[in-house]
């Protein structure tokens, strides 16, 4: 009988096979989970739609910011021109009024030598009448007042009075004369009215 050979000749290992390059299954590299963490995520529509309108919003409130400068500036610019006109207007004016002022200083000179009362009176009315002239140049006229209608929008009621040559509701009396400037109202007159010609006083009755 032959003996057993209990020895078994020992398997010889085989090495792992190796994965394609190219295997669906291959294993991914350590670094590309975080790289594909780190993509961008594409932008919704209602994202697109809010960044338009906030950029819109950005360029409408540069555009209200500018405007509101330049409306400053010309607001700037017309005030300036508003002194600068009422400066002229008022030399202006001043410049007018300087030849009444001449006249009266040689009228002032002239007093202490002047023998004809006369003389004097025409002279004042000279300068006077110089002076309406330069007024009425200017716009400003005189209300016209005795023996007008009463009108509360022109004259000034200081008093009432009979009066015989005036009638009732007219005025009898100017104690300060009134001005327009173009066809506004510069002052009111100041005037007495007439309430008509006074009562006749009655005879006395014999007895």
């Amino acid at each position: 009988m032959e003996p057993s050979n209990s020895t078994q000749p020992e398997e010889t290992a085989q090495p792992a096979e190796a994965t394609p390059a190219g295997d669906s299954e291959a294993v991914a590299p350590a670094g590309s989970t975080a790289e594909a963490a780190q993509a961008p995520v594409p932008e919704s529509e209602e994202l697109q739609k809010v960044k338009k309108e906030l950029e819109a919003a950005r360029q409408q409130s540069d555009t209200y910011r500018r405007h509101a400068a330049e409306l400053d500036n010309i607001r700037k610019r017309q005030a300036r021109e508003r002194e600068r006109d009422l400066a002229d207007r008022a030399a202006s004016l001043l410049r007018g009024i300087l030849p009444v002022v001449d006249n009266f200083e040689r009228a002032m000179a002239s007093l202490s030598q002047a023998t004809d009362a006369e003389a004097v009176k025409v002279g004042t009315g000279q300068i006077y009448r110089l002076f309406v002239d330069w007024l009425e140049k200017q716009g400003v006229k005189a209300i016209p007042s005795v023996g007008a209608k009463y009108d509360p929008n022109l004259h000034e009621a200081v008093m009432q009075a009979p009066s015989p040559e005036v009638p009732e509701g007219s005025v009898s009396n100017e104690l300060e004369r009134g001005y327009f400037l173009g066809e506004k109202v510069l002052r009111h007159a100041k005037v007495v009215v007439s309430t008509g010609a006074a009562p006749e006083p009655e005879a006395p009755q014999e007895n």
